[in-house]
């Protein structure tokens, strides 16, 4: 979340290149999945983030990657400007009525439970 938005970027690789997803990856030999997450939205987005909290863990099913755990993070941001960077084509801040379908389960997933921590937190998305 930046400025009560939420940070998105188009894939620049399959699966899904061309479409709208949260910025993700791998997780790195030695890494926390907390410090993988805050490195791929900087990587990906050029935003840099506080981890408000752990949204869910959710299988996948890659068509490139075969089995995935996937961990999805509620992260709010604290800095830097919004650019496409690393694996993305593009970035930019969607409102949550302009937000696109997603292409993977777990990302349509965490958006609901996003929204409903959202308004635990009494954090307000445009």
């Amino acid at each position: 979340m930046k400025d009560g938005k939420i940070v998105m970027i188009k894939r620049g690789r399959a699966p899904a290149k061309g479409k709208w997803s949260f910025p993700s990856g791998f997780i790195e030999l030695g890494e926390t999945p907390e410090e993988a997450a805050l490195r791929e939205l900087k990587e990906e987005s050029g935003v840099t983030g506080k981890i408000l909290g752990l949204i869910g863990a959710y299988y996948e099913d890659s068509e490139v990657y075969g089995d995935l755990l996937v961990i999805m993070y509620l992260v709010k941001a604290t800095g830097g400007e919004i650019r496409a960077g690393d694996d993305a084509v593009d970035a930019r801040l969607f409102s949550k009525e302009a937000i696109p379908k997603f292409k993977f389960t777990s990302f349509r997933d965490s958006w609901e439970r996003a929204g409903r921590m959202c308004r635990e937190l009494c954090l307000y998305l445009e």
